[in-house]
This record gives C-alpha cells, structure tokens and sequence, in this order.
C-alpha cells in the first residue's frame, strides 16, 4: 500500500498522509490512516506524493524553514506543518509554526522534523488505473483472495473488485497497468473459473460426507440404484413430486438425485429404507 501512499493538503495548512483508493480525471478518492476521517475525493491540486526517504542525518539550522510532525488538536491525526526552526539544543529544537494567526513555538524531538518538502502536486500522470469486467457467472464466486495472483502479474499496488460495477479496480504508478492487464486477464479469467469449480466440488464432498457422518451416527444406511436415461422424467415425476413423496415417508433422512449417472441415492433406517427403495422402483415400473 506505500505505493499508493500521498499527502494530502488540509484546510488548516498541514498535509496528512492518505491512500488512494480510486482516480479519476481531475481527482484522486483518498482514505485516511486509522479512518480518522472519511474517505473523500481531493482534486490534483491538493495532493502530493510523501518526500523520498533517506538514510543520511538531516542537519538542520536556525532560519530553516522545516515541517514539523504534530497536530492542532486531541480530535485530529498528527500531520506536516510548517514551521521555521528559532533555535536548537542537543536534540530539541525550538520552532515556530508558519501561517497561523497567532505566534505559536514548541520545543519538539528531531525525529518528528523533516526538511521542507518541495514535492509538487500530482497529475494525471503520476497514478494509472484500470477496471476489468468480470463475467457474470464469477461475480458471486467466493474465493479467498481472488485476484491476488492478477495483482502481483500485473504489478498492481491494488486490486479489489467492485461488486456494485462488476469490475476489478487495479491502480499502479506503472504505466504499463492496462498493457499488462489486457494481455492477463483471460488467463485470470479462466483460473477464477476452475478454483469456483474446485470450490463448488470441495464443499459437495463436505457436504455428502456430512450427510454420510450424520447417517452412520443415526444408525441409518443408505442405498442406490440407476434408471434408464429415457425414463428419468418420469421416475422423478412432475416438478419432483414423486421424490417428494418418497422424502415424506417417516424415517427417510434424504433423497438426493445424480442426473448425469441417472442414480437414486437414498437415505434413513433399514426398515424404512426398504418401502422408500421400493416406493421409487413402483413408479419405474409403471412407467417401464
């Protein structure tokens, strides 16, 4: 997330770090670290990417205008004010706050100054974004981080689907974000369909071992038989009503129905077993 990591300018005259979150044409929707403040939109202007970070010991002077990590209030986050530095002794510095109506110092630590960045706002250039229709029949696919794989491929610093749009939200400082994005997608595409796939199997065989421990605990055993393929409709009668039936019989657990083997599988106790075995084969029968 540090790749999409700004600054953005305040009312007040400090800048606070934000994240951004979506871009659009003239402006950035940017949220706030610890939500201290709800995510909003912020045009180009008001935002600017955090000075580079460096290893070397800044040494400041008296006179230097600085920016100081501190904040106005207990309702606020901390954020970068400027400041001009009055005087300095050992490791506390005495600054001065610029742009306030009234004169206001502090003596605060070295490790809450910086120099006084001079980075300029961004632009429509500085951040790239693209969005990816996912097809219909993925939208409600519930895979543990889905598009984790298309992010890392497509060197994306997010990547999070937008349910009310369908799409998948990426947003990269690379320009190359939509080449790589057009070239991936069908390959992500077709993965997402074969883990929903997996996932629809894997919770199936939860599902009937469930069923199968539920009827091994209950003392209940199950049965199974086929039938021909020309006589399935008839077997399971109008809108399933002779299955319906056959799962009102006292005793019977559940009735479940294989349409590609054409296989009845039953379950319930010995006794009341046989009678649903039997009610089922009675409607073969007639139909045969």
């Amino acid at each position: 997330m540090e790749e999409l990591a700004v600054e953005v300018f305040g009312e007040n005259g400090a800048y606070y770090k934000a994240f951004i979150t979506d871009v659009f044409e003239e402006e950035i929707l940017a949220s706030f670290e610890n939500e201290w403040q709800q995510e909003s939109r912020f045009p180009f202007s008001q935002v600017r990417l955090p000075p580079p970070e460096s290893n070397a010991k800044a040494d400041y002077q008296v006179d230097q205008e600085i920016e100081v990590f501190s904040r106005a209030s207990e309702q606020e986050e901390c954020g970068w004010w400027k400041a001009v530095i009055k005087m300095i002794k050992g490791e506390f510095t005495v600054v001065q706050y610029l742009g306030w109506d009234n004169t206001y110092t502090e003596i605060v630590p070295e490790e809450r100054l910086r120099p006084k960045s001079n980075m300029p706002p961004i632009d429509k250039n500085t951040f790239h974004k693209v969005e990816v229709e996912v097809p219909e029949e993925l939208r409600d696919a519930k895979i543990e981080n889905a598009h984790k794989d298309f992010q890392r491929s497509i060197g994306a610093a997010s990547c999070r689907y937008v349910a009310e749009r369908g799409v998948i939200l990426a947003i990269s400082r690379s320009e190359l974000l939509r080449k790589r994005s057009a070239m991936l997608q069908e390959m992500h595409f077709r993965n997402m369909t074969q883990k929903a796939l997996l996932l629809k199997r894997t919770e199936e065989a939860a599902r009937q071992l469930e069923c199968t421990k539920l009827q091994t605990s209950t003392g209940g055993i199950t049965d199974e038989f086929s039938v021909r393929e020309d006589l399935m409709g008839l077997a399971i009668g109008a809108h399933g009503a002779n299955i319906q039936q056959a799962r009102k019989l006292e005793g019977i657990t559940n009735i479940e129905l294989e349409e590609h083997t054409c296989t009845f599988k039953i379950y319930g106790e010995v006794r009341l077993l046989i009678i649903a075995f039997g009610f089922i084969q009675h409607f073969i029968k007639i139909v045969g």
